[in-house]
């Protein structure tokens, strides 16, 4: 009987212990509703993705070139094949960014998926996934 009760304590322990590496929901979004409202869309892979989930916060996130003319703060989609579709906003950063150069016209926008995800992406073995420049896309609209 106490195998049991412990057996039931470890599975309760290990599910509670696990629940922080769910992506939460107020990352998600409704992406079919971004999708069809109006606009001209574009879609562009990831320049470069730095994964390093261990160093803490924000260590685990693309780098994306968009061009200058997209207005700060418009809302756009962070897609990762086979991990998830996110919401985001455009942010711009600087014209460069660890020897990435934006050409002219255009901007970087960092974009990060969180560190909790990574690290339980991690324990799902698919963290090779995530670090995959091509798996990463970000979906903005330029006004019409």
């Amino acid at each position: 009987m106490q195998t049991v009760l412990e057996f039931f304590i470890t599975i309760a322990v290990v599910l509670v212990w696990a629940l922080p590496f769910t992506q939460h929901s107020d990352s998600n979004c409704d992406a079919e509703a971004f999708l069809t409202s109006p606009g001209q869309q574009y879609t562009v892979t990831a320049e470069r993705v730095y994964v390093n989930p261990k160093a803490g916060q924000h260590q685990v996130f693309g780098v994306f070139v968009l061009p200058k003319s997209i207005e700060q703060w418009s809302p756009a989609l962070l897609t990762v094949d086979e991990i998830g579709v996110y919401c985001s906003r455009v942010q711009r950063y600087n014209g460069d960014y660890d020897g990435i150069v934006a050409p002219k016209g255009a901007v970087l926008m960092l974009d990060h998926v969180r560190t909790r995800t990574a690290i339980g992406l991690f324990l799902q073995g698919k963290l090779n996934r995530i670090r995959d420049r091509k798996t990463w896309h970000y979906t903005y609209k330029l006004p019409s």
